[in-house]
């Protein structure tokens, strides 16, 4: 499926990272923001139908997820995921969006509303940590936090194309 989905995104440079992005269609906003240990390919329908639905879709791979490129000197923690996703609305010229949140997506989505709330005209939630400050990460989640066990989680989860 990799294969299908690579071509129909685009590969942009956020800050010194390749990223991989999702980005159809015209009109409003639709801002799509992925978990762990997923991407934008988890929007891949849904980027197509807001486009066939006059919506402009979008989804960015996180850094160290995807497509998108696992700077080591990356802080991977919300709070900066959120600074990476309003460097990208900035450089994909987003000036008002709809946003969509999913898994470990909604505390960054959550983070991101919050810098930009003049921006924000909706927020769906969908299946997501929302109580951020009593939120401990489950097992399966800490070893990205690590280069090497964060890469072996990847690869493990990783389905040939």
């Amino acid at each position: 499926m990799i294969k299908y989905h690579e071509p129909a995104g685009k590969y942009l440079d956020f800050n010194g990272i390749n990223t991989f992005a999702l980005d159809q269609g015209s009109g409003e906003v639709v801002f799509c923001v992925h978990g762990v240990p997923t991407s934008s390919f988890l929007y891949r329908k849904v980027i197509d139908s807001l486009a066939e639905k006059g919506r402009r879709g979008v989804s960015v791979d996180l850094p160290g997820l995807g497509l998108t490129n696992r700077p080591e000197d990356f802080n991977y923690e919300f709070n900066n995921f959120a600074d990476f996703l309003t460097d990208c609305l900035k450089k994909l010229k987003i000036e008002k969006f709809h946003l969509v949140v999913h898994d470990i997506g909604g505390p960054v989505g959550f983070a991101l509303a919050a810098k930009n709330l003049e921006k924000v005209r909706s927020i769906t939630i969908l299946n997501t940590v929302i109580d951020i400050q009593n939120f401990k990460k489950p097992l399966a989640m800490r070893p990205f936090e690590k280069k090497v066990l964060g890469e072996a989680e990847l690869i493990s989860n990783t389905h040939a194309t």
